[in-house]
């Protein structure tokens, strides 16, 4: 199921995926916040629009009267920035399986569970989170539909939260091994999906989940990229008058990088 947004006024959009708060040591985990800040300051300078294109977080489960703790410092600084009038788009990755209403009833955060068309500045995106998308992956593709039956999500909920989100990282951390142990690093079956939607009429095709930023140009100036990760190489894309370009934040926040360990 695809879903069209409009936006007549963007003139510039980021683009980012993979961030897994929430996997790292503590210290990496505050310098990551700190990256996390900075980098929605610089977003609100010049644009309207963010787009998290799956696994901000390594797990996200809501209960009805419960979020993990962990997570506020997070969620109160894109809180402050939607407050502050950015808008922010969430295409659900393979660790957001269990999204509820609290990110968009709370936050006014726009989720979309499936991948989703968007239309603006005169041209049309595709965003997808990327996962299931490899030929070989065929059994994640079944988790997927058993992790989102309705049914399964409301009796996990009967577990307590002090338990059922201990459990609930351990699927999530299986789920990223598994990930890492098939071989997702095969481009063309990336290239193919995007090729797909750019014949079903998108300019720009975007997706993460492989940790591996990639752009791939097309006839016509239309082209795919991967959004990469902030765990490895923290990358991003940006979109403006026309063009859509990768871009490294370690080029660009080198003082955040000397807080975290030697081997980031």
């Amino acid at each position: 199921m695809y879903f069209t947004q409009k936006s007549e006024q963007l003139l510039k959009a980021y683009f980012f995926s993979d961030i897994h708060f929430g996997t790292e040591s503590p210290r990496k985990e505050k310098a990551k916040r700190k990256l996390l800040k900075l980098f929605l300051n610089r977003v609100m300078t010049d644009s309207k629009d963010l787009f998290i294109i799956g696994d901000l977080f390594d797990l996200w489960f809501e209960y009805k009267t419960a979020i993990q703790k962990e997570h506020f410092e997070v969620l109160h600084l894109l809180k402050n920035a939607i407050d502050d009038g950015l808008n922010i788009h969430y295409v659900a990755g393979n660790h957001d399986f269990w999204v509820g209403d609290f990110l968009k009833n709370e936050f006014g955060i726009h989720v979309y569970m499936e991948p989703s068309f968007f239309t603006f500045d005169s041209k049309r995106f595709f965003l997808s989170h990327g996962d299931g998308i490899a030929k070989n992956d065929t059994g994640y593709r079944l988790l997927k539909k058993v992790f989102r039956f309705k049914p399964n999500i409301t009796m996990y909920r009967w577990l307590h939260p002090d338990l059922g989100i201990p459990l609930a990282k351990w699927v999530s951390g299986t789920s990223r091994k598994h990930s890492g142990s098939i071989d997702l690093h095969d481009e063309d079956d990336y290239i193919e999906y995007a090729e797909e939607h750019i014949g079903k009429g998108a300019d720009f095709v975007l997706m993460g989940h492989r940790h591996n930023p990639v752009k791939h140009l097309f006839p016509n100036d239309k082209c795919y990229v991967n959004t990469g990760d902030w765990l490895h190489h923290y990358s991003y894309a940006v979109y403006e008058h026309g063009s859509l370009e990768l871009k490294d934040l370690k080029n660009e926040f080198t003082h955040i990088f000397h807080s975290m360990d030697t081997n980031v």
